[in-house]
């Protein structure tokens, strides 16, 4: 039986859930962007811009129908929702469960 890619909402929905149980099987992974990040190597800034430009771009995509919100804007607050969640999870010793947002239903 072939799966259906949800669209849209849902897609934002399962992309988020995606990010966070990423860094949840890999939280060293977590770490090593956290000291990417605070870099001031050119290189490695232009990568990680480059990275955070791709990840954006995706939301944008599946937030292009709102009406409400500009699909730029719920991007960026849905990056730092998972953000929010994954450094919980990381830093607080939360459990992942409990720093993730809800799945959509």
């Amino acid at each position: 039986m072939a799966r259906i890619a949800p669209a849209g909402l849902a897609r934002a929905g399962a992309r988020a859930h995606a990010i966070v149980a990423a860094f949840e099987n890999s939280p060293q992974f977590f770490r090593l962007s956290v000291a990417l990040f605070s870099s001031a190597d050119p290189e490695v800034k232009a990568e990680l811009s480059g990275v955070a430009a791709r990840t954006s771009g995706y939301f944008r995509d599946d937030f292009a129908e709102l009406s409400v919100v500009s699909p730029a804007d719920a991007a960026v607050i849905t990056q730092a929702i998972v953000h929010s969640a994954v450094m919980s999870a990381i830093y607080h010793e939360s459990t992942f469960v409990d720093a993730s947002p809800p799945r959509p239903t």
